[in-house]
């Protein structure tokens, strides 16, 4: 529901997508969805992603990538290259992404009535 629910997918992980994240390729691709994959993520990926973003009007992301037993510093480096994404430092995000995202006005909060 990720996938079909979001603007685009954002698939971060290290070499080729396996097992689960191959598949949320998959579906995006099926969905015709926007996928961006940033293999081995380094922080210069984070201006091509920013790019990707705006290219696609993406507002809604799903963000993907290995379990942590697959890919031990996945977490760290998915962290650091939104954190490069946002233009944010990182002592500034707040626990969960979707406050990051609701919070960074790359993406604007729904105006409240």
């Amino acid at each position: 529901w990720n996938v079909r629910d979001s603007d685009g997918t954002l698939i971060i992980c290290h070499g080729r997508p396996t097992g689960g994240t191959a598949w949320t390729a998959l579906c995006a691709k099926s969905l015709k969805k926007p996928l961006y994959i940033a293999a081995t993520p380094r922080m210069r990926s984070a201006a091509k992603v920013r790019a990707w973003l705006a290219a696609e009007r993406i507002r809604t992301l799903n963000v993907a990538g290995p379990r942590a037993s697959d890919w031990p510093e996945g977490y760290e480096r998915a962290y650091r290259l939104l954190a490069a994404v946002l233009d944010t430092p990182e002592d500034l995000l707040v626990s969960t992404m979707k406050g990051v995202l609701c919070q960074h006005d790359m993406f604007p909060r729904k105006k409240e009535t």
